[in-house]
């Protein structure tokens, strides 16, 4: 990554010379690993899928996850495009093109370095996807596609229904407390369902196993 950086592409110096904007946004998605590249192909065409992803802007593609390594303990990081090596590559989704120059684009990475600390990571409702759709919006291209966050809604949506369920019992003994169980029972049903759509259940993917592979401290990556 240091090389990379060290001796950047021809492509790369144009956009850091630019004060024109108009640098073309690209959405990176990986599915978690391999064994998840079927289900996901599955899971796509009805909408979901378990995705990691990464915005590249600039010559440089950004993402989140649970490490704490950036700025300001920020889970934010910066791999070369299509180099977050923890998981499988899949494909790009062309966002179109932001009118920020590669300063703006420095300065908000630097506000967005305190606003994603890696502390506040979740699985379901804060993860890498949920980032890279900030980010897109924030450049003006976004929002990113719902298929590439809509699994992690649905498992929010289920682990707030058991919560619910178990709270309703623990407030209404009785008939009440039965039906919430019946509730509860139904949600961990329909949450292993949709673990069991993927290899490993709830495994947990490797970017919330730690520093992604391939990702350097990013905080000077960006021209000032």
């Amino acid at each position: 990554f240091k090389q990379y950086w060290l001796h950047p592409t021809p492509s790369m110096m144009r956009w850091f010379r630019s004060e024109k904007g108009n640098a073309p946004v690209t959405l990176h998605i990986y599915d978690l690993g391999p064994s998840f590249a079927g289900p996901n192909m599955v899971g796509k065409a009805i909408g979901t899928g378990a995705y990691h992803a990464g915005v590249e802007v600039y010559g440089l593609e950004w993402s989140f996850s649970c490490t704490t390594d950036g700025p300001y303990r920020s889970g934010i990081f910066a791999v070369p495009p299509r180099g977050c090596d923890a998981h499988s590559y899949r494909e790009a989704v062309e966002m179109g093109e932001t009118q920020m120059t590669a300063r703006e684009v420095r300065a908000l990475i630097d506000r967005l370095y305190k606003e994603w600390p890696g502390v506040e990571y979740d699985l379901l409702r804060h993860n890498c996807c949920h980032f890279s759709d900030a980010l897109c919006i924030e450049l003006g291209v976004g929002p990113i596609p719902g298929w590439v966050t809509s699994l992690a809604g649905v498992g929010a949506m289920l682990r707030s229904g058991i919560r619910i369920a178990y709270e309703g019992a623990a407030a209404a003994p009785g008939a009440i407390a039965g039906g919430a169980m019946a509730i509860g029972g139904v949600a961990w049903e329909a949450g292993a369902a949709v673990g069991g759509l993927f290899p490993g259940g709830g495994e947990v993917p490797p970017e919330t196993a730690g520093y992604p592979v391939g990702a350097k401290d990013s905080s000077k990556a960006l021209p000032m």
